[in-house]
């Protein structure tokens, strides 16, 4: 079982990131590349070439500002090794308010499906594992196996589609090839910004949003008893 652990990125990474990725248990044979320096898509397109010439299983994609657990590796091929999963995911929010969950219930696109529908997956069970139709990469494990079935049909695996993400462009591809996607709620990694974002400030930005949308009824409220002026 060998496995690829693949970061794209720019010419640094976070210091937070890299403490992660050193502190991480490794499982089985794994080698680190780093594709530095380029667009993103070029640099997963290269990253899953590796792989699949090291003749690698599995690929964990990692993106340069996560912050994670050591036993993410771990518990993400526990997942995907249950049920003979091609794709587990953890969950990672957005950095930036509203802090939303960086997947979706719903991702189909004109280009593959002939029509075009975005759901994101914002009330997700906590309790199990659930589908999905679309994830970002920051943080998940996936098949080698899944490569060369999409780059035969579309002849692309990270190109990006109309006003689509270069990791959703893969995901379209294979959800529509019969692939199923798959997040563990129980992962949950942070995305660095200003601050580590995650589940608590997404929760956080919510219950403001309801106390917003609260105080607002009670000033409308408030206005309709005094009448008319």
């Amino acid at each position: 079982m060998k496995t690829l652990i693949a970061v794209p990125c720019m010419d640094t990474v976070d210091a937070y990131f890299a403490k992660s990725l050193a502190q991480m248990a490794r499982v089985g044979d794994c080698i680190v590349e780093f594709e530095i320096g380029t667009l993103v898509n070029f640099a997963r397109d290269r990253l899953a070439g590796k792989a699949i010439g090291a003749g690698c299983d599995f690929i964990l994609w990692l993106d340069s500002d996560m912050v994670f657990g050591e036993d993410l590796m771990i518990r993400l091929m526990a997942d995907i090794r249950q049920g003979d999963r091609d794709f587990v995911t953890g969950i990672y929010h957005y950095r930036k308010p509203p802090y939303k969950p960086v997947i979706w219930e719903k991702f189909k696109r004109t280009e593959i499906h002939g029509t075009a529908e975005q759901e994101q997956y914002l009330q997700y069970p906590k309790d199990r594992l659930f589908e999905v139709e679309a994830c970002g990469f920051g943080g998940c494990l996936m098949r080698t196996r899944m490569i060369e079935p999409v780059m035969a049909k579309y002849n692309a695996l990270f190109s990006p589609m109309d006003r689509c993400g270069e990791d959703m462009s893969f995901c379209a591809r294979a959800t529509a090839m019969g692939f199923k996607f798959w997040a563990d709620p129980s992962i949950q990694l942070g995305h660095r910004g200003y601050m580590i974002c995650d589940w608590q400030q997404w929760d956080a930005w919510q219950e403001h949003e309801r106390g917003e949308r609260n105080a607002e009824g009670m000033q409308a409220g408030a206005q309709g008893d005094r009448g008319p002026v």
